[in-house]
């Protein structure tokens, strides 16, 4: 059993690891990109190992920590998708933004592309121009997709076997419930992508590191293939099918309150506050 949890916000960037092997604990534990400390404790038994390590995930996941990798639950991690595109979106554009000089920047471009994220940044407002940043192995990340999250809960192949052919076939995504198609999947996840554009840069400024960046900004856009941030009107279901897939994808309260407002035809209360930001 191992689990690693982070905990970023705009004070700090920490993680936590625990790992079981046998009646033995190891934990890491330290600021993200540092040397890490380590403890080590013996048990009398992989049961009270196994159970002390279960109480210290659930202390740190009370104080807002976040599961990034769980060896042998892979079907939770895929729940938690929104919270781990946040937590990636954030650090990709904070490294990237404090490789910059400082200056009174004015105009500040957060861009999804389909291919991969870019920043725009400038003292001039007009200049629209953004290159693409460093966002590690973000593609090669297992359930780096709606889809293949609903494949991966759901159990549902990428290709099926034709005896008769002795080939494999591609599969194609459905479901009956929504998302029905890969369709679906797409819209909606350039919609989250967008929210969680939105979301780190309202961390960013007012991250210790890099609000000083930003503190001059004057015009902020974000975009997701081409789709600026917007609500959700592709399609409305049932208020408790929107909840229903909200808490599949996310964790956090607050943000699932945030996608419920920001998924209708007449946005309200935080979902307005949030996109009077951009």
């Amino acid at each position: 059993m191992k689990t690693h949890l982070e905990y970023t916000d705009e004070k700090s960037s920490k993680f936590w690891n625990i790992e079981v092997d046998g009646n033995t604990c190891s934990i890491l534990y330290g600021k993200i990109g540092t040397d890490c400390q380590t403890i080590t404790k013996n048990f009398v038994s992989v049961e009270a190992a196994t159970k002390y390590a279960e109480k210290l995930i659930s202390s740190k996941l009370k104080k807002g920590y976040l599961v990034t990798l769980q060896e042998g639950n892979e079907k939770e991690i895929s729940k938690k998708w929104f919270d781990r595109l946040n937590r990636k979106i954030f650090t990709i554009y904070k490294t990237a933004i404090l490789k910059y000089p400082q200056k009174k920047f004015k105009y500040i471009q957060l861009n999804w592309t389909g291919q991969g994220f870019a920043l725009g940044i400038s003292t001039d407002v007009n200049d629209e121009n953004h290159q693409h940043v460093n966002d590690g192995d973000w593609h090669n990340q297992e359930l780096s997709s709606l889809e293949s999250v609903y494949r991966e809960l759901e159990n549902i192949p990428y290709e099926e076997y034709d005896e008769d052919d002795d080939e494999y076939y591609e599969m194609e995504f459905e479901r009956e419930e929504w998302p029905n198609n890969s369709s679906d999947c797409y819209e909606l996840e350039y919609f989250l992508i967008n929210v969680g554009l939105g979301i780190a840069y309202l961390k960013l400024i007012k991250d210790k590191e890099t609000k000083k960046r930003l503190e001059h900004i004057e015009v902020v856009k974000i975009v997701s293939v081409d789709r600026k941030i917007a609500p959700f009107t592709y399609y409305s279901p049932s208020t408790k099918t929107k909840q229903e897939i909200i808490q599949t994808l996310l964790s956090n309260d607050k943000e699932q309150q945030l996608i419920l407002e920001l998924w209708s035809n007449k946005t309200e209360k935080s979902g307005v506050e949030f996109l009077n930001n951009f």
